[in-house]
């Protein structure tokens, strides 16, 4: 008995040693257009959701992290007595974990409290003198749907030299949402243009619904979409260099969200050589 509490003892003081847990401080930020659920390595989730409260603004709170905070924040100017204030306003979530405990796959989930374009921020610091790496991403003018959400990915690894990836998650509906939000948002024009797409979209989706022999042919359909797109952003260009302005337009910046959606759906179906 004494022997087997030795050796269990110096089992773990090894296994403390091989793997010190360090301090890392994860941060997110979004513009106040949108609030954020995040969901940690362990199926933990909290942040905030808009859909069904009574305050979209406030969300329902949902606190299934423990150490995380989610805020409510604003910047500005102090304002001269003649100025009226101008602050900016964001939402905040800070969590604290040990690495490489806290180390794995955290799933971020933006729902829009409007329709609406938005910023978000990711920053991962450890703590000082902390062997642990950092990272930052940054995402601009991306579009949402009110109480629409999108999806994203930060895989997080405390280990030096091992990649950290930050991606957004693709669905085939993800890029029907993405062409409504720029329509709505008036970065693509007009009603029938927007109506084309979404012609070309339900022939893409109809695909699905055959099954994985379909595959290729959702591919096809998809390279269909991506063929449109190109082509009226081509026009769209020389519009815009001649100085004029049509009613039937696909702005740059929508443009390139949905050539985003495209490229990471195309790796979910092959084409006839299996790529």
């Amino acid at each position: 008995m004494w022997k087997l509490a030795v050796i269990t003892l110096t089992i773990f003081q090894t296994l403390e040693t091989a793997h010190p847990q360090e301090k890392v401080h994860m941060g997110l930020t979004s513009s106040d257009n949108v609030h954020f659920v995040v969901t940690d390595p362990s199926g933990r989730r909290a942040g905030r959701d808009p859909r069904g409260a009574a305050s979209r603004a406030e969300g329902i709170e949902i606190g299934g992290i423990p150490n995380a905070h989610y805020a409510f924040e604003s910047v500005g100017d102090i304002p001269d007595s003649n100025e009226t204030p101008n602050p900016i306003y964001y939402h905040e979530f800070a969590y604290t974990f040990g690495s490489p405990q806290g180390d794995g796959l955290y799933k971020i989930e933006m729902i829009g409290i409007e329709s609406s374009r938005f910023d978000f921020y990711i920053s991962v610091d450890p703590a000082s003198g902390s062997a642990r790496q950092r990272c930052r991403f940054v995402l601009k003018g991306a579009v949402i749907e009110q109480d629409s959400m999108l999806t994203y990915h930060l895989l997080y690894n405390g280990a030096l030299d091992t990649p950290i990836h930050f991606k957004k998650i693709a669905l085939p509906s993800t890029l029907r949402q993405d062409l409504s939000a720029a329509y709505k948002l008036n970065l693509l024009g007009d009603k029938k243009l927007f109506d084309e797409l979404n012609n070309q979209l339900d022939k893409f989706e109809r695909t699905l619904t055959k099954g994985k022999e379909d595959s290729v042919k959702a591919r096809k359909e998809l390279e269909e979409f991506e063929k449109k797109i190109d082509k009226e952003r081509e026009e769209t260009t020389k519009h815009e260099q001649r100085g004029q302005k049509d009613k039937r337009f696909l702005a740059a910046d929508a443009y390139e969200i949905l050539k985003e959606d495209i490229s990471l759906l195309r790796r979910q179906f092959p084409d006839k050589q299996g790529r």
